[in-house]
């Protein structure tokens, strides 16, 4: 059985957040050992008035668990298909698509197709260092 088909048999929340943690830490270890490669992603920042774009391209077959926002954001899908395991349950995202991401939510993602993912969030910030502690 793929990772894929052992999520959509979890239940509970807890077991949903308990995989994505689990998924998260055994990726950051196969990548530290050497056991997995790092998948290859494209990411293009932007800042313009006050607004920051964050796009990343994932290519078909990547899993990645993104970080936990303390904002609400806009997302947009603009290319490709994706799967979103959060602890509500699993969901297929198809482009063209977009949604307000909401703050405390923790996702697991898989692209089927190669997919180009944009978040938008509104700052003064224009370092890393200070976009991650404002948004994460």
């Amino acid at each position: 059985m793929d990772i894929v088909e052992s999520f959509k048999q979890l239940s509970t929340k807890r077991e949903r957040v308990d995989a994505i943690m689990l998924l998260q830490e055994l990726s950051i270890a196969g990548i530290t050992s050497g056991d997995l490669e790092e998948a290859e992603t494209s990411l293009d920042e932007v800042f313009c008035n006050g607004i920051y774009t964050r796009q990343i391209t994932l290519l078909k077959g990547t899993a990645a668990v993104g970080e936990i926002h303390k904002q609400q954001h806009i997302n947009i899908l603009s290319a490709g298909s994706v799967l979103v395991l959060t602890e509500d349950g699993m969901e297929q995202i198809d482009a063209p698509q977009r949604w307000v991401g909401e703050p405390g939510v923790k996702r697991a993602t898989f692209a089927l197709e190669d997919t180009v993912w944009t978040t938008i969030h509104a700052t003064t910030s224009t370092s890393e260092k200070d976009l991650r502690n404002e948004f994460v």
